[in-house]
């Protein structure tokens, strides 16, 4: 009881978060909303078509592109009983010449639910992050304004790469300040390495996020030896 207690005003925060961004996920239908959608979808339908993990460009990482893959690859068993023939063939018919032409629907819809689920992960870290850092009013404040905040909720459910990106950084900042100063050091400056890695596979700058994990770790009050241990 005590948990879904404490628990009830992170869902409430999420619940309005996923309220003020829902209206906006078929805007556009069956076009292109914003340019970035285009920017993605067009070469994750070359990994769909293809059967390839070779990106068809490195102007991006591929992660982003390989988690709309993969929720693509899902949801194909349902697009064949409802359509009678396979996403991919219909994946075929959208051209890169075309930028805004993107086939079929279900495909672009599935592109913005990737970003939403990114997009309230984002909502929900900022608060943790806040939380930890200064603690429990924070980190509600800082979720509630990450919820509502007009970019944030603009982005929410465009097919981009920012909120991938973000999510990685934020979270490899959380993992940060237990390297720091939590109850699992070691752990958690793992974890911040792996979110590191992640966020730079999202969007090539997000690697500088690497020089702050790296702070916190420097200055944590543990022995130098442990410290380069968990630089490691």
């Amino acid at each position: 009881m005590r948990r879904l207690r404490a628990a009830a005003p992170w869902l409430a925060i999420l619940l309005v978060a996923a309220a003020v961004r829902l209206p906006s996920l078929t805007a556009g239908l069956p076009y292109l909303s914003y340019v970035d959608e285009g920017h993605v979808l067009h070469h994750v339908a070359h990994h769909l078509v293809r059967r390839t993990w070779e990106p068809d460009t490195y102007s991006y990482p591929s992660l982003p592109f390989y988690l709309v893959a993969a929720a693509t690859a899902v949801y194909s068993p349902v697009y064949a009983a409802v359509h009678g023939h396979s996403l991919r063939r219909d994946l075929g018919s959208s051209s890169p010449w075309y930028y805004d032409v993107v086939q079929p629907v279900d495909f672009l819809v599935l592109g913005r639910l990737v970003t939403l689920a990114f997009s309230l992960g984002l909502v929900l870290l900022t608060g943790l992050l806040a939380r930890r850092v200064a603690g429990p009013p924070a980190g509600w404040f800082a979720a509630w304004l990450a919820a509502l905040t007009p970019a944030l909720v603009a982005r929410g459910t465009v097919v981009n790469i920012n909120p991938i990106m973000a999510f990685f950084v934020l979270a490899a900042l959380f993992f940060a300040e237990g390297a720091r100063e939590g109850s699992s050091p070691r752990r958690d400056a793992a974890l911040a390495g792996v979110m590191a890695g992640l966020a730079a596979a999202s969007k090539y700058p997000a690697a500088l996020v690497c020089l702050p994990v790296a702070l916190a770790v420097l200055l944590s009050q543990a022995m130098w030896t442990e410290k380069l241990r968990r630089l490691v």
